[in-house]
């Protein structure tokens, strides 16, 4: 699957992962690996927002398009997990917001559960073509013109995104305490949020971003 820089993470519901030997059920299993992803996805989001958002030129000339929120379909999830992630996070055949990350562009202006159906005038399709098409508007920078359904009302929302460093920062299911660089990335592993301040996250995950600086 392919990803542009929506957000600072390439989210996918492959969902691994630890969970209690208490859950009842293999779908309460699946539930709170679904809830540990989401829930580390949102606080990376909330670090490296300010970092990428109030350092612009940290990878100098090396530059992609930052909107600060996750928005995923049911063609992007697992079938083992499509229900869950409509009856948790809304997420239906249209692209659908779960996380934002805070001072982002869509901060305060997108919200989680939002399902938007078009982007500067064109309608978007259901499923992966309609997320593909949207990822290809945000990486033309500018001014999106969005329109959505929020709480089954029609709103429409203009964001401009940053330009900011292009380097895409990742999370990872490892609960080892480590953030590293490799091949144009930055990895942050789920250890590493569980175990670290923000503070201390957010200048380590600077570091690594500013040795793609070009």
């Amino acid at each position: 699957m392919r990803y542009i820089l929506v957000s600072v993470l390439s989210f996918v519901i492959i969902c691994s992962g630890a969970v209690s030997a208490d859950a009842q059920s293999p779908e309460a299993q699946r539930a709170a690996i679904l809830k540990d992803n989401m829930d580390m996805a949102q606080r990376l989001e909330d670090v490296v927002s300010p970092v990428l958002v109030g350092s612009a030129d940290l990878c100098g000339s090396y530059r992609a398009q930052y909107l600060g929120a996750e928005f995923m379909t049911q063609a992007g999830v697992g079938k083992s997990y499509k229900d869950l992630v409509a009856q948790h996070y809304g997420v239906g055949e249209h692209p659908t917001i779960t996380i934002i990350g805070k001072g982002s562009p869509a901060a305060g202006k997108l919200k989680a559960e939002d399902v938007i159906t078009a982007v500067n005038g064109q309608s978007l399709k259901k499923g992966n073509d309609g997320q593909y098409a949207l990822e290809d508007e945000i990486a033309k920078g500018g001014a999106l013109k969005l329109t959505l359904n929020r709480d089954g009302a029609q709103k429409n929302i203009t964001i401009t995104p940053a330009s900011v460093c292009g380097a895409k920062v990742r999370l990872d299911a490892s609960d080892e305490d480590k953030i590293w660089a490799e091949s144009g990335k930055v990895f942050v592993s789920k250890g590493a949020l569980r175990k670290r301040s923000s503070a201390d996250l957010a200048s380590e995950i600077k570091s690594q971003l500013s040795r793609y600086k070009r």
